[in-house]
């Protein structure tokens, strides 16, 4: 049987991300949870470190929490004073709201 462009996409996503991969999660996941999951995923997304590391804030602190020695990324979501919520995609459209992005 002749393999799919899926099937022949997620081996390759296997082999460079390993099997236990949270990309892999994604599109099974609900819209609201897989919209968030990806620019957190890949970095690309709206929180102070990637707009730092593009050039478009001038620090990569948290503007929420005042935490100056800390990175605002998807790992400071998890402990940031600022935001209240039980998951992580909950946390990002709070950050997202709070920074008006």
């Amino acid at each position: 049987m002749q393999p799919t462009y899926q099937d022949e996409l997620l081996s390759k996503i296997k082999i460079k991300y390993g099997r236990n991969n949270y990309l892999l999660d994604i599109p099974h996941k609900p819209r609201r949870e897989a919209v968030a999951a990806f620019p957190l995923f890949t970095r690309y997304d709206c929180l102070a470190a990637h707009l730092y590391r593009i050039g478009i804030l001038t620090e990569a602190a948290c503007p929420l929490s005042g935490k100056r020695n800390e990175p605002m990324d998807k790992y400071h979501l998890r402990t940031c004073g600022a935001l209240h919520g039980n998951t992580e995609s909950s946390r990002y459209w709070k950050t997202r709201g709070l920074l008006g992005r």
